[in-house]
């Protein structure tokens, strides 16, 4: 009896992705797989043999076409370009500066567009630096201070933008300031021959210096830019003087020198640097005074130190006879009138508070020296009456005076 038929066991539920096994192979199946193989792989050798034999022709053509005829140079290109160009018609000037027909504006002018960043600065920089130096025109000093300072972050290499910043800080007494901005920006420093540039930052920087009593650090300074001997700050004087405009930029670090060394208590330094400065520019002023005002020099030495000054560059000839009514002012020749009538008849100076002044010294001195002492009063009682509107460095001049006249009193009482 045949055992009972083993019943199926159910389908066994497949996962997505896992491994399905392999259909029973009959030899009928491993034959027809065999020969579709063969049949496969021998179609794939004849199109990859056919598709080599292509490229091999088409390289061959190429190399053919090139042996012919080179390729394009870039001449040739370029004269393509200029040929693509030309086919395209271009608006006259007449075109340009009519308005479009649609939105009734005219077309922007590509030729001269800047970035309109870069033209919005350069724009606020010129507007600040004009704003600056109205402002230090108009004797707005902290305004001035105020743009110097924006001026200076938008255009922190310009030499001139600096030092306007650092001027700026000078007159509103902020000296530890300028010299940080000077000494930051480097234009102090000197590389062979000094140009003006640098020349006006040393004089800035010193007169700071001087102004926080750092004098021995403004000779040093000084002393960078200046040459030893009297003859050859003259030349160098000279070959500045057409380089800037005002006060020669020598003459005033001379000055400059010669203030330090007179406030260290160097007299005769003094003396020197006030010269030279003189001698550097006969424009500078403050020199001449200080050198006669404070009887730095003799009678003999003042009238040389004149007559040795160059007055070519005073197209006027006023600054002579100014000079001139300075020197000998205990001399009784010539006369207190000749040396007062040539420059005050000649160019009206006849109402000149500080010509009256030196007149009316000039004339106490001589009657003085006469023993003539109630005009010798008279005289000081004057030029006191005019002393509301002198300067302060003239009344300074009057100390020794003021003895001679004191001694005036004793002797009248006796």
């Amino acid at each position: 009896m045949a055992p009972p038929p083993t019943p199926a066991r159910p389908p066994v539920p497949s996962i997505r992705g896992g491994r399905q096994p392999s259909p029973v192979q009959t030899p009928e199946c491993t034959t027809r797989t065999l020969a579709f193989d063969s049949a496969t792989s021998s179609a794939a050798d004849e199109a990859s043999a056919r598709a080599h034999k292509r490229r091999r022709r088409v390289a061959q053509s190429a190399a053919f076409i090139t042996a012919r005829r080179p390729l394009h140079t870039e001449q040739e290109q370029d004269a393509g370009q200029n040929a693509a160009m030309d086919a395209v018609r271009h608006p006259t000037h007449l075109e340009d500066k009519c308005d479009a027909p649609l939105t009734n504006k005219k077309s922007p002018d590509t030729s001269t567009t800047v970035l309109p960043a870069q033209d919005k600065n350069i724009q606020v920089v010129r507007r600040l630096r004009g704003l600056v130096q109205s402002c230090s025109r108009q004797h707005h000093a902290a305004a001035a201070l105020f743009y110097a300072d924006k001026l200076l972050t938008m255009s922190p290499r310009d030499a001139d933008d600096v030092l306007l910043f650092a001027d700026a800080c000078y007159v509103n007494r902020e000296f530890y300031r300028a010299i940080h901005a000077i000494k930051k920006a480097r234009l102090s420093q000197v590389e062979g021959p000094a140009s003006h540039v640098t020349l006006r930052a040393v004089l800035l920087l010193g007169r700071c210096m001087l102004a926080i009593k750092q004098k021995d650090e403004c000779l040093e300074l000084l002393w960078t830019v200046l040459p030893e001997q009297e003859e050859d700050v003259v030349l160098l004087a000279k070959k500045m003087s057409a380089t800037g405009e005002g006060i020669n930029v020598v003459s005033s670090l001379a000055l400059l020198m010669a203030e330090t060394f007179e406030a260290i208590g160097h007299r005769e330094n003094a003396t020197l640097f006030f010269r030279t400065a003189l001698r550097c520019d006969v424009h500078c002023s403050e020199a001449f005074f200080h050198l006669f005002d404070k009887q730095m020099l003799s009678a003999q030495e003042e009238k040389e130190l004149v007559a040795s000054l160059d007055f070519s560059a005073d197209e006027m000839h006023l600054l002579e006879c100014l000079y001139q009514t300075h020197v000998g002012k205990y001399d009784s020749t010539p006369s207190v009138e000749e040396k007062f009538t040539e420059v005050e008849q000649e160019f009206g100076l006849m109402d000149n508070l500080d010509l009256k002044y030196e007149a009316a010294q000039r004339y106490f001195h001589v009657f003085y020296k006469e023993k003539d002492y109630p005009q010798a009063i008279e005289m000081f009682t004057k030029a006191l009456q005019l002393c509301k509107g002198l300067p302060e460095r003239l009344m300074e001049a009057w100390e020794p005076t003021l003895f001679n006249l004191g001694c005036s009193y004793r002797k009248l009482r006796r």
